[in-house]
């Protein structure tokens, strides 16, 4: 007779799941089995862990980082890429027995805290990367990941504490250390006490104590960046140029003592000679025009150098800063250049002159091309992580200067005959008709071979547009009018308000059509992002140019039929 008392109904029900957990435990088994007959399980652990890093290195690539800064190239979700080892049991277990997996060691926020301690364990022995932000865990766990820098190849660090780190920091041994990039508190103990790193190669610090006799800067570097609200002794920094002859980058972005212009020479006659960066391949000097000027005249390196001169970022332009900008900055910038040119067999192929206003002050950006760039990387300011480079980028405050003698300037010194492309943008300064008329003068005289003009700016810019395309004073031999620009092929005009006034158009549409007739014609035009031109009057121009073998374009579309040319 069956028994149904409450105690074997308890007894059946944990047989029941006893056994399904038996046949649980046998699927899992077999499943496990599967997975290593699969193709991808067939491969040996060493070629599956291959596979593994070159999927971190893709999952790093892919995530945009939400930082509130790009100092740290560390991603936002530096650990998205351990799904992959949770495919299956034997990827897990292949991947649990590779500790150079887990060599990308990363604490940025503190839901980082715990992977990033378990990255740091299973990694065991092997050579790390470290990227920390200090301030987002407590002294404890940062003393730990810190005292990781011994195994270490790269470090990237961040403090915005102010506390103070104890100086045995320093004392750290580094024997695998190549690459340093920290700011902060902690910047300023590397910066002024170092450590011992005698393969480090790359020094990337923000601080606001610097020593040059650190142990940092005694090293031969190829990339060095520093950047500071105060650098008290840039004179100093010469003679650890002088020790760093394989130096590819260098970048300064500080302020130093303030110089007098009588002061200058006891820098530029001091006993060093001058410095030569044989290999330097960027040079980007964020300064005061003194210090500028100093590392100018003091640093010697290849012709075919990228050069950045922002004399904007710290500009007060007060006191002596314009008696420097006439009398030694311009011209040291203008001579370096031209020293530039006449060692190198490259030519100067493309202008970019553009007049903006930053804070109190109007800015002359300028960008010299050995290359000629696409129009959209010519219309803009360059970026070391976009677009093509120009050869040379300078920008500088005006100050007392007149605009059109900063103009003369820097089209009567530099080699610009060979220049075919150039971009010319007012977005702030009225058009005078001074600039104007140097501008003509300078662009009829200095730059013949001129094939295509990028013109940019806002209201003020329609009246240099209409005088840049219009005649000269002179004739063809065959009795034409001469154009100022008559080898001019292609125009392109963006970032423009245009008043949708019948003249003004009518206007642009008469030179466009005449310069046609006469033989200048410029058989390529391009409006971009021209408010004010209305659709039906680009097609009225379309249709008188394209009798005349030309073409229009509005913004990315080739204006092609009468009634469709919005």
């Amino acid at each position: 007779m069956a028994d149904f008392s409450p105690t074997s109904h308890v007894e059946r029900l944990a047989h029941r799941q006893q056994a399904r957990k038996e046949v649980e435990g046998r699927i899992l088994v077999l499943r496990r089995h599967l997975n290593t007959l699969t193709a991808v399980a067939a491969l040996p652990p060493e070629i599956l862990v291959e596979v593994f890093q070159h999927y971190i290195i893709f999952e790093w690539a892919s995530i945009v980082t939400t930082a509130k800064d790009d100092f740290m190239s560390c991603p936002s979700n530096p650990y998205s890429w351990l799904k992959v080892t949770h495919v299956c049991h034997h990827w897990r277990e292949v991947a649990l027995a590779a500790p150079t997996l887990y060599t990308r060691v990363c604490y940025l926020r503190k839901v980082h805290s715990d992977c990033a301690l378990e990255m740091l364990a299973r990694s065991r022995n092997t050579v790390i990367e470290l990227y920390h932000d200090v301030g987002q865990s407590d002294k404890t766990i940062s003393a730990e990941l810190i005292g990781s820098i011994s195994r270490a190849r790269s470090v990237e660090l961040k403090d915005r504490s102010i506390s103070e780190w104890p100086t045995s920091l320093s004392t750290t041994q580094a024997p695998y250390l190549t690459s340093l990039k920290a700011r902060g508190a902690i910047a300023s103990l590397f910066a002024t006490h170092g450590m011992n790193a005698p393969q480090l190669r790359e020094v990337d610090i923000e601080a606001e104590d610097f020593s040059w006799s650190s142990p940092l800067f005694q090293h031969s570097l190829t990339v060095l960046r520093l950047e500071s609200s105060y650098l008290e002794d840039l004179p100093g920094l010469l003679p650890v140029l002088a020790r760093m002859p394989g130096l590819e980058h260098l970048m300064v972005d500080a302020v130093a003592d303030p110089t007098v212009p009588e002061d200058l020479s006891k820098g530029i006659s001091s006993p060093l000679e001058l410095i030569s960066l044989p290999h330097l391949k960027t040079l980007d000097l964020r300064m005061l025009l003194d210090d500028i000027y100093l590392l100018l005249v003091k640093l010697d390196f290849p012709p075919t150098a990228y050069v950045a001169i922002d004399t904007v970022k710290h500009c007060e332009f007060d006191g002596d800063e314009p008696i420097l900008m006439q009398t030694l900055v311009f011209p040291a910038i203008i001579s370096k250049i031209q020293n530039m040119y006449s060692r190198s067999a490259a030519r100067l192929r493309a202008l970019s002159y553009q007049f903006k206003e930053h804070s109190r002050w109007h800015v002359a950006h300028v960008s010299l091309y050995t290359e000629v760039p696409p129009e959209e990387d010519l219309c803009r300011l360059p970026k070391l992580n976009r677009g093509r480079l120009p050869h040379f980028q300078i920008m500088l405050v005006t100050g007392e200067l007149e605009l059109d003698d900063i103009t003369r300037t820097f089209f009567e010194h530099l080699p610009t005959s060979d220049v075919v492309s150039m971009y010319l943008a007012d977005r702030s300064i009225p058009g005078e008709d001074s600039i104007l008329a140097t501008l003509r003068y300078l662009l009829q005289c200095c730059t013949p071979n001129l094939t295509t003009l990028c013109i940019g700016g806002d209201l003020s810019m329609r009246k240099m547009i209409l005088s840049l395309l219009s005649t000269t004073s002179g004739w063809t031999i065959d009795g034409q009018p001469l154009y100022l620009l008559p080898r001019l092929t292609k125009l392109l005009i963006e970032d423009l308000w245009f008043p949708p006034v019948p003249k003004n158009t009518s206007k642009l549409k008469e030179i466009l059509v005449n310069r046609a007739k006469s033989g200048s014609p410029c058989s390529h035009i391009v409006l971009k992002e021209w408010l004010g031109f209305e659709s039906s009057a680009a097609c009225q121009l379309r249709e008188a140019l394209q009798k005349l073998g030309c073409k229009l374009q509005w913004g990315d579309v080739e204006v092609s039929e009468a009634g469709n040319g919005e």
